[in-house]
């Protein structure tokens, strides 16, 4: 899925056409970009809210309006996931996260197919779930 975000010089919407083209299979967008897309709302009390920040260069919103979409996404595949028998362990706290999720996914490995997030600790989402959500499936 291509993610259509505000940069500082340049526009995700601008690319839409030729991630589509390289074999992206969805785009989420705020505005319309010329080829099938999810088009969602910009709204400026997102970039305001609990969004405010996550993007630099998102003035009027869209780019928190593309995010909250992809979390809402994320809840819903997840729920039917969860609702399938997947089991979700979140692991937080201010530091250890990434050796505790590495040892985690070591230790489940046997029982089947894990889906961990790369590096916890050096990303910036502010959203968890888009990271690992799309890779689960029912068998994971």
């Amino acid at each position: 899925m291509f993610l259509a975000l505000p940069g500082a010089h340049v526009d995700g919407h601008d690319y839409a056409a030729s991630a589509a083209a390289a074999g992206a299979v969805a785009v989420l967008a705020a505005r319309p970009v010329g080829v099938p897309a999810i088009v969602v709302t910009p709204e400026r009390s997102l970039a305001e809210g609990a969004l405010a920040g996550v993007l630099e260069h998102d003035a009027d919103g869209s780019g928190a309006a593309v995010l909250a979409a992809l979390a809402k996404l994320a809840k819903a595949v997840a729920a039917e996931l969860v609702a399938g028998g997947l089991t979700i362990i979140g692991i937080t706290g201010s530091s250890g996260k990434t050796s505790t999720k590495d040892l985690v996914a070591a230790v489940l490995q046997p029982l089947g197919v894990v889906v961990a997030r790369p590096d916890p600790s050096t990303t910036s989402w502010v959203i968890p779930g888009p990271c690992c959500v799309p890779a689960a499936t029912p068998t994971t």
